[in-house]
């Protein structure tokens, strides 16, 4: 509910609904702070199911990394001139793949979890689309479209397998 609640705000500050100054920035920083929430819900989820083997949440969360690290290379940096937000995307990136790392953690031990790794995957597909499109100009039609069909199902997907574990 925390990482949903803060992904709303930063959807309002990103349709600039509610105004700042920088409002990709303010979205990053609401949308960062809902994968804190995420992250720690799937660590503490993990932990109570007995899930909390270091080798496959480590090494899921390294491959998500490089996956990150490509990933806001190749949408954010390359053939640019960085500025302070080209660097900003960089940790947001990492905390987006994080989540999808901690997320595949738990899905590699236990299937039931893959739900929750399939959007937390589609979730980073959604944003590094987007941020291909603001650093890059990034078009094809339906682009948009792509972005809310991949970003909204992620979360649900997040979130409603999350919620079926807590239940089961």
């Amino acid at each position: 509910a925390i990482g949903m609640t803060l992904g709303l705000l930063g959807d309002l500050f990103m349709a600039q609904v509610i105004p700042v100054g920088q409002h990709v920035l303010a979205g990053m920083g609401a949308f960062g702070l809902g994968h804190v929430a995420y992250i720690a819900a799937f660590l503490l989820l993990g932990n109570q199911r007995g899930l909390d083997a270091p080798g496959p949440r480590w090494l899921a969360w390294g491959v998500w990394i490089l996956i990150g690290i490509v990933g806001w290379y190749f949408a954010v940096y390359r053939g640019q001139s960085p500025t302070m937000l080209h660097w900003a995307a960089l940790p947001y990136a990492l905390l987006l793949a994080s989540t999808a790392g901690f997320a595949s953690g738990l899905g590699i031990q236990q299937a039931r979890f893959w739900p929750v790794a399939l959007g937390a995957a589609l979730f980073l597909l959604s944003d590094l689309i987007l941020a291909a499109r603001l650093f890059n100009g990034l078009s094809f039609p339906l682009v948009g479209d792509f972005i809310w069909l991949t970003y909204g199902p992620g979360q649900a997907l997040m979130v409603c397998g999350m919620a079926w574990q807590m239940d089961g």
